[in-house]
């Protein structure tokens, strides 16, 4: 019987990534929106079984089977916010010494897409080759959980398209 394994990492990164999978999931699936919290506690409390859950001897409904896209995008979150950590922190050596002092929390969350009414002159932002990089980071992380080359893609995309990128 295997035990079930909770993800150790700290309240902020758990908050980056619901938020980070709340953007994706208006992308992706925005009917998985309401069930975004229950689903991040099912899945930081035991992520094997969110991600792999055990098989129904029945699908749902009229043979509907539902395969739910959070557990997914909150994986790939995990794997791609040390990257966007990252990027943050050479972003922030280009830009004004009193920026630089902001917690690198802070300007994760800058990266993040808010909509079409944001103002974007002098938001920090992914250039192309970054965002293609996190692409592939995301890409790579969901072919390595055994998801469909269309799934895998949905889930990278709906990621990139997220955050803030250089046009």
């Amino acid at each position: 019987m295997a035990t079930k394994r909770a993800l150790a990492i700290d309240q902020e990164q758990r908050d980056l990534a619901v938020e980070l999978t709340a953007l994706a999931l208006e992308r992706a699936a925005p009917d998985e929106i309401v069930v975004l919290n229950d689903s991040a506690a099912e899945y930081f409390d035991d992520p094997e079984s969110a991600l792999h859950p055990p098989d129904r001897d029945e699908p749902l409904g009229a043979g509907i089977d539902v395969v739910m896209t959070t557990p997914y995008l909150l994986s790939a979150a995990g794997v791609v916010l040390p990257v966007l950590g990252a990027f943050a922190g050479d972003i922030a050596k280009d830009i004004a010494k009193d920026v630089v002092k902001e917690p690198l929390v802070r300007r994760i969350r800058a990266l993040f897409r808010r909509g079409p009414g944001e103002p974007a002159a002098n938001v920090p932002a992914l250039t192309q080759d970054q965002a293609l990089h996190v692409r592939g980071v995301v890409l790579e992380h969901a072919r390595a959980l055994g998801l469909p080359p269309g799934q895998a893609t949905v889930i990278a995309d709906a990621t990139v398209g997220s955050l803030r990128v250089r046009s």
